[in-house]
């Protein structure tokens, strides 16, 4: 979502929860292992077996796309909320601070009080797996108060 914001436009608002800030990224030991899966022959072979899940041994253009840290400074006026678990076990805190400050430098050099742009760190870990309900209800109630004023105004 934050590549396709930064890339294309278009979009009302922004939500990137538990999202990558770089490409490639190997700090984490679920990473490590992710990329073992997705890098070897026998990672693809096991991930079919035991995931269903078909990786292709295709690799990535070169260069590599514009990464989402990138993308993010490109997202601005479009409002942005950057949501991230402090027990993420794939991207740690750090992926969340650069998408938020990329998104924040956006905004400022597209100008003053231009784009609004949040970093809420929670206690989760890592995505679809882990955000609690009240989180998801913050998140919807960000969205209505990003959104709603800018239709009364359309």
């Amino acid at each position: 979502m934050v590549r396709h914001a930064g890339l294309h436009h278009g979009t009302d608002a922004v939500v990137s929860v538990s999202g990558p800030a770089f490409w490639f990224y190997r700090g984490t030991p679920a990473m490590r292992l992710l990329h073992r899966g997705i890098e070897t022959r026998v990672g693809r072979a096991l991930l079919r077996t035991a995931w269903h899940t078909r990786v292709t041994n295709v690799p990535w253009p070169q260069p590599p796309p514009l990464p989402p840290v990138a993308a993010a400074a490109l997202i601005a006026p479009t409002p942005v909320l950057v949501v991230h678990g402090a027990a993420d076990g794939y991207f740690p805190v750090e992926h969340a601070s650069a998408l938020h400050a990329a998104a924040r430098r956006g905004a400022d050099a597209y100008g003053p009080g231009s784009g609004c742009t949040e970093l809420w760190v929670e206690p989760f870990g890592h995505a679809e797996n882990a955000v609690p309900d009240e989180v998801l209800d913050r998140i919807g109630g960000w969205l209505n108060s990003v959104l709603l004023p800018a239709a009364g105004q359309r």
